[in-house]
Order: structure tokens, then sequence, then C-alpha cells
């Protein structure tokens, strides 16, 4: 009887453990210096459509991509981006302002294909970008449907 016990609490958490958490391994450094190539993170998944806040990191698919890729909500459903002179503006509908990015490192520079441009973020979506801003950023390719978002960051290790 005891043994029954202990390998129906182990079964309650693998089914708990698969069903709410995922463990990913970071590929690329799109994250970087946050997340770094090979480290080990894990997400909390959602059984309904996940709605992150800003400065959130999540796990998300795109259109198109057999893939799960890691990036940072930056833009809310509604709102409008526009990255400008390295910054990342935004208009909540209430006012505009420049995005105070504390989680990067000092002096990192946002640019894109489109600078000046604002671009409105449809219903239900996301702009989602990674930390590490080397790249040039097009703005029309980083939108996330909510569904197409997996889970929210919980640890690193």
């Amino acid at each position: 009887m005891k043994y029954l016990i202990h390998v129906l609490i182990l079964v309650v958490l693998i089914v708990f453990t698969s069903t709410f958490l995922d463990l990913k391994k970071v590929a690329g450094q799109s994250m970087e210096p946050t997340l770094k190539n090979g480290q080990l993170v894990i997400f909390r998944r959602s059984l309904a459509a996940i709605n992150p806040s800003r400065a959130d990191v999540v796990l998300y698919k795109k259109e198109n991509d057999q893939g799960l890729h890691i990036g940072r909500v930056i833009g809310l459903p509604l709102e409008s981006i526009r990255i400008t002179k390295g910054n990342v503006y935004l208009d909540d509908n209430d006012q505009k302002y420049r995005l105070l990015e504390e989680y990067l490192p000092a002096n990192t520079k946002t640019v894109s294909y489109t600078p000046g441009d604002w671009v409105k973020v449809e219903n239900y979506k996301y702009f989602i970008i990674g930390d590490n801003r080397q790249d040039v950023i097009n703005i029309k390719d980083n939108f996330v449907h909510r569904n197409d978002i997996m889970g929210i960051f919980l640890l690193k290790f």
C-alpha cells in the first residue's frame, strides 16, 4: 500500500509538471545577456490563452515556423510601437512615452527597418523581441498572437 501511494504521488507530479511547466534549453543568442545559449529555463504553461504583461519573457511559436522562440513582450494589444534614435516608444492610447528597458545593458540601442514610423499592435497580438538588439528589427515580423504564446518564464539555471 505504501508503495502504491508513492507511485501515485509520482504520477500526479509528472502529470502536473508536464501540464503546467515546460523545461527548455536556450538555443541562440537572441535573449542575451538575460538568457544565454545552452542555459536551461522553465516556463509556466497554461491550458487557456496567456495574457502576458509588458517585459515578461515568453515562449512562443511563429506562423509558418515549427520551432519555439523566446522573447520579451514589449508592446501590448492595441498599442502603437515606434523605434527611433535607438529607443522604443509606446503609445498606449493615453500617452506616448519612451520605454525604459532596465533589463537591458546600459547604452543598448534598438534599431528598426522602419525608424520613426508608428506601427499599431493588433487586438490579441503582442510585440515581442529579444534582449540582444545587435540586429535590425523588422517591427511587422515580431507580432505574436496570444494563442501562439506557450508559456511565461519562471526560472533559469
